[in-house]
């Protein structure tokens, strides 16, 4: 039984949709979350998110764009798709990923301000009552460009309303000490 709890009503977030086309975009943030599995729903999986910051389009730049993929680096089958991930890779550091490589938290954290060419769709839901951008594909960018103050300010803003939550928040399963189990009976010969 649920005592003493308040729910606020929010209203959904919108977003006009970025225009279809190939932009520019930094990696500004990369978390691994949970999701239902594909097909099985009931079964949840770890993806990884991926947050972009395009660098050009006027009014756009400082506009997010956001992917999920499996933590899969493959090049897929003879003819078949290669993973989003290895797709990714590739685009960041200009070559083929390792095969015989087994990337980590460090790997993939080190993806994070490079710059990529993303190919962004405009897609309807299957209601057809809305529309939403979707990342096709990423490739390598032919040169880097400034990363604008906007998207720093930005970031520097989200990391620190980060750190202040963190602060707050409390601090779950808090050990006690009279809680500890402890043997009396070890101490004696």
């Amino acid at each position: 039984m649920i005592e003493d709890i308040k729910i606020t009503p929010e209203a959904g977030t919108e977003f006009t949709v970025i225009p279809e086309g190939s932009y520019q975009a930094v990696i500004d943030d990369i978390a691994l979350i949970d999701q239902p599995k594909y097909r099985e729903p009931s079964i949840m999986e770890k993806v990884l998110m991926f947050r972009f910051a395009l660098l050009e389009g006027g009014e756009l730049v400082g506009r997010y764009s956001w992917k999920r993929m499996k933590p899969v680096v493959s090049p897929g089958f003879a003819n078949g798709q290669p993973s989003n991930l290895y797709e990714l890779i590739k685009a960041c550091d200009k070559k083929d990923p390792e095969l015989d490589k087994e990337y980590d938290a460090e790997d993939i954290n080190g993806l994070l301000d490079k710059q990529v060419m993303l190919i962004i769709k405009v897609q309807k839901t299957k209601k057809g009552d809305r529309e939403y951008n979707k990342i096709s594909d990423i490739m390598v960018v032919k040169k880097d460009i400034k990363v604008p103050k906007e998207i720093l300010d930005q970031r520097a803003e989200m990391a620190k309303k980060k750190a202040e939550k963190a602060i707050e928040a409390p601090v779950k399963d808090e050990i006690k000490v009279e809680e500890i189990p402890f043997d009396k009976d070890l101490n004696k010969s």
